[in-house]
């Protein structure tokens, strides 16, 4: 069976440790899947405008060959990484557990990952390696799923939860100004408003508490 854990470790332990620790305030973002066994990801985003020094800092990482600026967006830049042949021992025991790096939002204090393991004894055995070898990490969440494709919002978000959230989004709930009223939501979800308040409400503290917890 899958399992899917979000796991903390320090940035010495991952990738661009040098960058993190230049600016304390910057947050660096794995887009897509990241294979960790290959060393490469198709990009990253980094919460910085400065592109002089994004590419002086990621470009002069130990764990970067060559770094490519593609576009700003959102406030920050998506670059094009070439991996370095180097390595860490965690990152040797996610890529000697056959497990594929998800989602990873970097900062000073650390990275935040999200791997999928092709088993629990995969993750059982790493867990336990990890432990052996005084490597520095936490695990803060594990799931199983013989299906999942993912572990981010899509997984946290109960049907209902789900289905007001994508209603009130294809019917301008969001919009400004507003398409409907939380009335009209409702009776085209078929329940009371107060229902509909509540489902929103907590869809979108979990859409939020993923994103940015």
């Amino acid at each position: 069976m899958v399992v899917c854990t979000r796991v903390r470790v320090p940035p010495d332990e991952f990738l661009l440790a040098d960058a993190l620790s230049e600016r304390p305030g910057v947050r660096i973002e794995l887009e897509r899947v990241v294979p960790c066994r290959e060393r490469t990801t198709p990009s990253l985003w980094i919460a910085s405008q400065d592109a002089p020094w994004v590419t002086q800092a990621v470009g002069g990482d130990e764990t970067v060959d060559e770094v490519e600026v593609l576009d700003a967006v959102d406030g920050g830049l998506v670059l094009q990484v070439d991996w370095a042949a180097t390595s860490t021992p965690f990152l040797d025991l996610i890529a000697e557990a056959d497990a594929t790096c998800l989602k990873g939002i970097g900062t000073a204090d650390g990275w935040s990952l999200t791997l999928r393991y092709p088993t629990h004894e995969a993750f059982t055995a790493s867990y336990h390696r990890c432990s052996d070898e005084d490597i520095e990490f936490s695990v803060e969440s594990v799931r199983s799923s013989a299906g999942i494709a993912d572990y981010g919002v899509e997984s946290m978000l109960t049907e209902p939860q789900r289905e007001a959230l994508n209603e009130a989004l294809a019917c301008g709930y969001f919009d400004v100004p507003r398409g409907v009223t939380l009335q009209t939501l409702a009776d085209r979800l078929g329940i009371s408003d107060t229902a509909a308040s509540q489902r929103l409400r907590r869809g979108i503290q979990k859409v939020l508490s993923e994103q940015l917890g």
